[in-house]
């Protein structure tokens, strides 16, 4: 392993010695080749190994400074590898083997070092993701970085996560390529994603299953549009182009009905909460006409005004409402015809019963009186079964 002080020593003295050497060997070389120079190259073989000596000295001093320097850089680097966060391994990309893992991908691997370091990389990973890791190997060889999602991995306690990995080089040499790993599990993250889904889903059955249009509408401010299934039925209309179209429930709106409708609109206009409901007639796309109520709530949501309703088609209710009126405008009618006709038998039989109590002693009188008596008895007997039975019918009616 490469070390600052023995290899920065190494070097300066190298560096002195060819210095000292060359500087001793040139000089006396020079003296033997120009003889009236000799004393005068003395002087300059002790300034050359002052030279070499001081700048030898200096080179150690900065080595050794830029050395410490790297090892400070490493320990930082040692640090932040072990207590990152995220799971970090690094592997060889020839033999696949990990040769280093920080704590949190012994934590997540639920293993020890000795567990984890020098096993293949590739046996965490799920039988069925071999081809698929080979072939991300060889892509990420040409890439400093390289992320892939949709992994699954095999922990040491048999654990399955769904995880995805960001790759880094690390070395780059002919003999030894290393990358380092990051993983994050995204096993919580997806299985929340699935129960919201599923709940979406759900809702989404619940909101299609109710036979009244809901809907949402902050498109003005750019917002979010929404409405339910049930709106298809109600205007017959195909859901996805009334998806598209805020303002499609105004153009169905009969033309009698829109100042009235325009005139709550205005009242909505005029405060930042406001709540309405709004009856109104309405023609779908295949002609029928129909009766609505909308229940309107206007809010402020982060500044923006926010309306959401409930739309029910009251048609049937409406309908129903007018045959009800006119079923009790009937019975009134038919029971201030049936007083008239009650009123003759019955002032008959009041007065019947008055003289018949006057001539008691006369049997003629009396036997004459009662026949009479019997005869409105039996005539408002016919006119009681015969108004049971006409309101009998009319129940039926109205019923069916």
């Amino acid at each position: 392993m490469w070390s600052p002080d023995q290899n920065s020593f190494s070097i300066v003295l190298t560096y002195a010695s060819i210095g000292c050497v060359y500087i001793l060997l040139s000089d006396y070389v020079g003296e033997l080749l120009f003889p009236e120079l000799n004393g005068y190259g003395v002087f300059q073989t002790i300034k050359g190994l002052f030279f070499v000596i001081t700048t030898a000295l200096l080179l150690l001093i900065l080595i050794r400074n830029f050395s410490g320097r790297i090892e400070h850089s490493n320990k930082q680097y040692r640090y932040f590898f072990q207590n990152h966060p995220n799971p970090i391994v690094i592997y060889n990309t020839n033999t696949l083997e990990i040769v280093n893992a920080n704590r949190a991908s012994l934590s997540f691997l639920q293993g020890t070092k000795e567990e984890v370091i020098g096993i293949g990389i590739n046996e965490f990973l799920d039988h069925n993701q071999y081809g698929r890791f080979n072939k991300v190997v060889n892509t990420a060889r040409t890439k400093s970085k390289y992320r892939s999602l949709g992994w699954k991995i095999h922990k040491i306690n048999g654990d399955v996560a769904e995880v995805s990995i960001v790759s880094h080089s690390v070395t780059h040499d002919s003999d030894n390529v290393e990358r380092l790993i990051m993983v994050e599990d995204l096993t919580e993250k997806i299985r929340s994603q699935r129960k919201l889904k599923k709940s979406q889903e759900r809702l989404q059955q619940v909101l299609d299953g109710i036979d009244y249009t809901i809907w949402w509408d902050s498109s003005a401010d750019d917002g979010f549009f929404y409405v339910s299934q049930a709106a298809e039925d109600l205007y017959a209309k195909d859901i996805e182009l009334l998806e598209n179209d805020p303002m499609y429930w105004y153009k169905y709106i009969l033309s009698e009905d829109k100042p009235k409708v325009d005139k709550v609109l205005d009242e909505f206009q005029k405060h930042p909460t406001y709540q309405k409901e709004i009856v109104y007639r309405i023609k779908d796309e295949i002609g029928n006409i129909k009766w609505v109520s909308n229940k309107v709530w206007k809010s402020m949501i982060n500044g923006n005004s926010t309306f959401r309703g409930i739309t029910i088609d009251i048609t049937d209710q409406i309908n129903y409402k007018k045959e009800r009126e006119s079923y009790i405008k009937q019975i009134e009618n038919y029971a201030f015809s049936a007083s008239h006709e009650l009123r003759k038998p019955i002032s008959n039989i009041l007065g019947l019963t008055n003289l018949l109590f006057e001539n008691i002693e006369d049997k003629e009188k009396a036997t004459h009186y009662a026949r009479l008596l019997e005869n409105s008895s039996d005539e408002l007997d016919k006119l009681t079964k015969r108004l049971i039975n006409d309101l009998e019918y009319t129940q039926r009616k109205q019923v069916d």
